[in-house]
């Protein structure tokens, strides 16, 4: 055990410890291929609490490991719904309709793309949901489009990041609601006005100049597969039941709120029946080995969280957030807000930097400065070592080198930071727009 005499040095030792486990972690080839990001934090929180003197604080680390658990499983619950539509049918016979109905009309099209990838995001909360599901299916439909293939991952990862910001779930935002004791109220205009628009820029920026309607043409004439289903209202009957269990909560007085991961597992046992028969257990079980790495990642992030609360770090960079000068807040946070999710991915960042600097800016509306904030913790989804948007993206397309997709991606993710810094430092201005300005439901206080 390693004890200064003031907090504030004992504190930022403890920090540097952290980090410096993390960096010879992600950095000795031995150790990154043999240990899951997840296992790296997680060690990280145990040798910080270890040099802290708290000894083995198993009871910290089980309560650390329960931090994301309403994530894990929304996130395991939703890519389970996705899968189901993929293996039922429903994403591909959607995806040829779509270029079946708009080949004539390749931007409109792109977009229609984009928004498809962006899916499991939205319902999911999470990056890597995109790229793992619809991402894999859209890539090849992309790259014979004419696209290239690091433009094509670089168009994953900036869908998985609008994805994940877009509403209607938003855990970074739930994350720090939970902590300032905000309500998730408000947040879906805002949201898309920020999402929307960055994923359809980002695919017609890095796509639109390779595709031709010549080409759209051929795809479109080509022999449907054997086993896709045709277009029926019975095919799409499982969107429409989620969208209903979704929305009515909100929408209807006394509905029942199921939480988020029933209405996914409700909507994946009613699609068993409208497309192509497959096997549930089969389908779930194939879900689950691809979204392991992430429910450790989770685990471990959450385990980290807790050594920082246990040790004194977090409050150290709480305190530090909230006396620090406004012009120094907002450059501070563009700084950090990218680069420490490349650490703590978008959820974690968003625990440790997002209620300190909510809490820093009361006077600001605190509906926009939360969305502008969870924009830009987003990017850090591109940013090694995790880099659970870029990376993910990376392996789906089969490249080797992840510089040049991040080459590609700057020109989208500077559009991402311009409309994040717009929404923070213009809070108020943009709040009072017809439409964005929030009005409290019956009960939300």
């Amino acid at each position: 055990m390693f004890r200064f005499e003031s907090a504030f040095a004992q504190t930022s030792m403890l920090l540097l410890v952290m980090g410096a486990v993390i960096a010879a972690c992600f950095s000795i080839p031995q150790l990154r291929k043999r240990l899951p990001d997840g296992m790296i934090l997680i060690l990280a929180g145990v040798v910080a609490t270890l040099v802290d003197g708290w000894g083995f604080a198993i009871r910290h680390w089980v309560e650390g490991s329960f931090y994301f658990f309403n994530l894990i499983l929304t996130i395991g619950a939703g890519m389970v719904m996705v899968d189901v539509f993929k293996n039922n049918g429903l994403l591909g016979t959607l995806t040829r309709t779509l270029v079946q109905k708009f080949y004539n009309y390749p931007s409109v099209l792109l977009a229609f793309l984009m928004l498809l990838i962006m899916f499991p995001g939205m319902v999911t909360g999470s990056a890597p949901a995109c790229v793992l599901t619809t991402g894999v299916m859209i890539a090849p439909i992309l790259m014979r489009m004419g696209i290239p293939r690091i433009e094509t991952a670089a168009i994953l990862a900036m869908g998985s990041i609008a994805g994940q910001q877009a509403p209607p779930v938003n855990v970074p935002i739930m994350i720090i609601c939970t902590s300032v004791f905000m309500p998730y109220e408000g947040f879906m205009a805002p949201l898309a006005l920020l999402n929307f628009p960055l994923g359809i820029f980002s695919i017609l920026f890095l796509g639109r100049r390779y595709v031709t309607v010549d080409r759209l043409r051929a795809i479109a004439e080509e022999p449907a597969e054997k086993d896709l289903p045709p277009n029926s209202f019975t095919l799409y009957s499982p969107l429409l039941l989620l969208l209903i269990l979704l929305s009515g909560p909100r929408l209807v007085p006394g509905w029942p709120d199921m939480s988020t991961p029933l209405p996914f597992l409700i909507t994946s046992l009613v699609a068993l029946v409208t497309g192509k028969r497959i096997n549930f257990f089969t389908s779930s079980k194939q879900t689950f080995d691809h979204a392991m790495n992430m429910i450790i990642l989770f685990t471990g992030i959450g385990v980290l969280i807790q050594s920082m609360a246990l040790t004194g770090v977090r409050g150290l960079i709480a305190t530090i957030t909230i006396s620090l000068p406004r012009y120094v807040l907002f450059t501070g946070f563009t700084i950090v807000g990218i680069l420490l999710p490349g650490v703590l991915v978008t959820f974690g960042a968003s625990a440790v930097l997002g209620p300190p600097y909510i809490l820093a800016l009361q006077d600001l509306n605190s509906i926009m400065l939360s969305s502008g904030a969870a924009l830009i913790m987003g990017l850090g989804c591109l940013v090694p070592p995790t880099g659970i948007g870029g990376l993910f993206a990376m392996r789906v397309v089969g490249e080797e080198r992840y510089w040049p997709i991040f080459k590609k991606c700057l020109i989208p993710a500077i559009f991402a930071l311009t409309l994040g810094l717009l929404f923070m430092i213009y809070a108020n201005e943009i709040g009072r727009i017809p439409g964005l300005r929030y009005v409290p439901s019956k009960g939300a206080y």
